[in-house]
């Protein structure tokens, strides 16, 4: 029974871990499009 128990609780871990997983990607996307886009600005005001 403890075997199953824990296997449930760390199957609840990765859902809960999967459901938080795309927020992370949509947060990582955008901060790298802004990164890109402030480097583009940054090089224009240089030259």
């Amino acid at each position: 029974m403890g075997l199953i128990g824990e296997s449930a609780s760390v199957f609840e871990f990765l859902r809960s871990v999967y459901d938080a997983f795309p927020v992370a990607i949509k947060l990582l996307t955008l901060a790298s499009f802004a990164g890109v886009i402030l480097i583009a600005i940054m090089r224009g005001i240089g030259r």
